[in-house]
């Protein structure tokens, strides 16, 4: 994530973690927070969270990674890898997509609850489509099949990635 990317995302943090912290603490558990106090905490779990979380795993995340080999077909090649999450249900799996010479896969890293590897003909893509992060964060893929099942990315260079895919779509 670049500056562009981390600023709204930590700033959304904090504003859902403030009102959270607020209907939660006065409707459920009937204790009232005084505003200046949902305001810090909001502040700082967004600076925590929104600014924390991505050096974090900048720093370490690619170490997540570095065991994924995916399962490939005889003559199938890896051409291109790059970190991406899956979302699988409501769970956004962490792992690697690659694009080889034959087909789009995705594989987990160990630390989902939904482990394994989806595979994408190139053939089968109908569409591709960029989409926002919660609503936010432009880093979205979306590749939509024939079948007409959606495949929801998370990755980095998303425009690079298009390029890269429409070729091999094309190609197909």
């Amino acid at each position: 994530m670049n500056w562009k990317q981390i600023i709204p995302f930590a700033i959304f943090s904090g504003l859902l973690y403030g009102v959270l912290q607020f209907v939660l603490g006065r409707y459920i558990f009937n204790i009232n927070y005084s505003t200046q106090s949902v305001i810090f905490q909001g502040l700082f779990f967004g600076l925590l969270f929104g600014i924390g979380f991505p050096f974090f795993m900048k720093k370490y995340g690619h170490k997540l990674g570095d065991n994924i080999t995916p399962d490939l077909l005889e003559d199938e090649v890896i051409e291109l890898e790059t970190v991406a999450n899956l979302f699988r249900g409501l769970e956004g799996v962490g792992g690697k997509l690659f694009i080889t010479n034959k087909n789009v896969l995705f594989k987990s890293h160990k630390f989902n609850i939904q482990k394994g590897q989806t595979t994408i003909l190139f053939s089968a893509i109908k569409r591709l489509e960029t989409r926002k992060t919660m609503k936010v964060v432009d880093n979205g893929l979306r590749i939509t099949t024939l079948a007409g099942t959606h495949f929801d990315f998370v990755v980095n260079n998303r425009e690079d990635l298009i390029t890269i895919l429409n070729s091999k779509i094309n190609l197909s």
